[in-house]
C-alpha cells in the first residue's frame, strides 16, 4: 500500500519529549510534569496543603503511592494523575485504538482511568508521525483545491427560468427572470414586463 505509514514509536516518543521540554513553562504548578513533581504533589496532598488537597488525593497500590483526582462520592471511579513524561505509552495505546483519533476521542477514552491534561494530549498528537503526515497531506490537498478555483473556465452554464408574478404585479413588472450559474450557484433576478421582453 503506497499511502500507508506505520506508527514510529521511537521517533514519536522523541518528538513528544521534545515537545514537553519546549512547553515546560506552560505547565501549571498543579500539573505534574515528571516523577519528581508528582512526588512533591503527593507530599503536599499528605500535608493537606490547601489548593492541592482540594483537587488531589492519594491511594496505595502494590506498595506504591498513586496520585488520584479527589472523588466526591465513594462510588466514583479512581482516576490516576499521570506525570506528563509518563503519559506517552498510555496516549499511544489510546491513539492507536482510535485509529489515530483526535484529542476529543482520546480524552473520552482516558477520562475514566487517567487524568491527562489537554495540552499534553495535543503535544502527543503533534508528535505522532502518522498524524503529522496526514495533516501535511490534507494541507497540500486543500491548497491544490483552492488553486483550481483560480482557473478561467471558458464553457459555463447558466440556467434561466421565467416566473410569472401570480398576484399583484409590482408596478408594470409581471414576470421575473431567474439566472443561476451552474458552477457557482450565483443567482441574478431581473424583473420584466412580459415574456415577450426577454
Amino acid at each position: 500500500m503506497s499511502g500507508f505509514i506505520e506508527f514510529d514509536y521511537r521517533q514519536s516518543k522523541k518528538n513528544f519529549i521534545e515537545g514537553l521540554e519546549n512547553k515546560k513553562r506552560s505547565f501549571s504548578k498543579y500539573q505534574p510534569l515528571n516523577v519528581e513533581s508528582k512526588e512533591q504533589l503527593i507530599l503536599f496532598v499528605k500535608a493537606r496543603v490547601n489548593p492541592y488537597c482540594v483537587k488531589y488525593d492519594t491511594i496505595k497500590d502494590n506498595n506504591s503511592e498513586l496520585l488520584i483526582l479527589k472523588r466526591r462520592l465513594p462510588d466514583q471511579p479512581v482516576v490516576e494523575v499521570l506525570p506528563a513524561m509518563e503519559c506517552f505509552d498510555v496516549l499511544a495505546e489510546a491513539h492507536l485504538l482510535e485509529d489515530h483519533g483526535d484529542c476529543s476521542k482520546m480524552t473520552n477514552i482516558l477520562k475514566l482511568i487517567y487524568h491527562i491534561p489537554l495540552n499534553v494530549v495535543n503535544i502527543f498528537l503533534k508528535a505522532c508521525n502518522v498524524c503529522m503526515h496526514r495533516n501535511q497531506f490534507s494541507k497540500e490537498k486543500s491548497a491544490k483545491g483552492l488553486n483550481k478555483m483560480n482557473y478561467y473556465v471558458p464553457d459555463y452554464t447558466v440556467h434561466c427560468t421565467i416566473y410569472q408574478i401570480p398576484t399583484n404585479p409590482d408596478n408594470r413588472f409581471s414576470h421575473v427572470i431567474i439566472y443561476v450559474d451552474a458552477l457557482t450557484n450565483y443567482v441574478i433576478l431581473r424583473p420584466t414586463c412580459s415574456k415577450d421582453h426577454v
